[in-house]
């Protein structure tokens, strides 16, 4: 059956593909070690969701993104119109490789939590705000005013702003209807089904 799924026919058209990778425990012997799931969840041009694919490896790696990529073209995906990825490093060249039409959305719950990572205790929650202010414009050139205005405001933290300032795909948003901006922002609607993936693996 599992083979049966991967190895399924898909549509050549999906509106929106969103990637992400979870951690859960796989058996190995007699002990417990934590596996990267490489999970693809599509959004159809009806506006049905499906797992379009996963992929399970020892971590995350370009390899397994590269093969997972080529896999739904194989299997017969021409075109995606929208990409929503977490911020792993070197994805979006593996993307316009294989979907060169293609754009793509970073997630940005994934950059405020790199920015509370890193910012000082004290300083946290009001940078944190202040850059999720900034997410919720939906016009470009209110969002530059913005910027250089967090920019100015935040002087410590100004290389890494500017860093997330000018990577445009933290941006994409901006060229979707409004209606849909909450939707795709973030790489919520794949984490909701990694949740449900250990749920359910935790009552096995």
């Amino acid at each position: 059956m599992v083979e049966k799924f991967k190895q399924r026919k898909l549509k050549k058209r999906y509106s929106a593909v969103f990637i992400d990778v979870t951690y859960v425990p796989i058996k190995f012997g007699n002990k417990f070690e934590k596996q990267a799931v490489h999970l693809v969840v599509g959004v159809n041009e009806q506006g049905y969701q499906e797992i379009l694919a996963f992929s399970i490896g020892f971590t995350e790696n370009t390899a397994h993104w590269s093969d997972v990529l080529d896999d739904l073209k194989l299997r017969g995906v021409e075109k995606i119109k929208l990409f929503v990825v977490d911020g792993f490093i070197g994805l979006d060249k593996i993307i316009k490789v294989r979907f060169p039409n293609a754009s793509i959305q970073k997630c940005t719950i994934h950059a405020l939590r790199n920015i509370k990572r890193r910012a000082k205790t004290g300083d946290k929650n009001s940078l944190v705000n202040d850059v999720k202010s900034l997410f919720d414009l939906t016009n470009l050139e209110t969002i530059k005013i913005e910027q250089d205005r967090l920019l100015q405001k935040w002087k410590l933290y100004r290389t890494m702003l500017k860093r997330l300032f000018d990577d445009e795909m933290f941006f994409t948003y901006i060229m979707f209807p409004i209606s849909i901006h909450k939707s795709i922002k973030s790489t919520n609607r794949i984490e909701s089904v990694n949740q449900k993936i250990k749920r359910l693996i935790s009552h096995k």
